[in-house]
């Protein structure tokens, strides 16, 4: 996806912050049924390596209507 310089983050703290700030993401995925996007909350993280993590939570209806069980094994 094309990202214009004027809106680039390059500061891990900043984009964390974000996050935490604004915790309500859409998660997009896209089967056989078309394009679907679905609001979920996201939890943001550094680890000692520095690299971010990120953690979101599904329903058990949108995990399942999202097939997530073909990803995780």
């Amino acid at each position: 996806m094309y990202l214009p310089s004027a809106f680039k983050q390059n500061d891990l703290i900043a984009q964390v912050e974000l996050i935490r700030q604004y915790p309500l993401g859409l998660l997009i995925s896209y089967s056989a049924e078309g394009i679907e996007a679905n609001p979920i909350p996201f939890l943001a993280d550094v680890d000692d390596t520095g690299q971010l993590i990120l953690r979101a939570h599904l329903s058990r209806a949108i995990g399942n209507k999202m097939r997530v069980d073909q990803y995780f094994k």
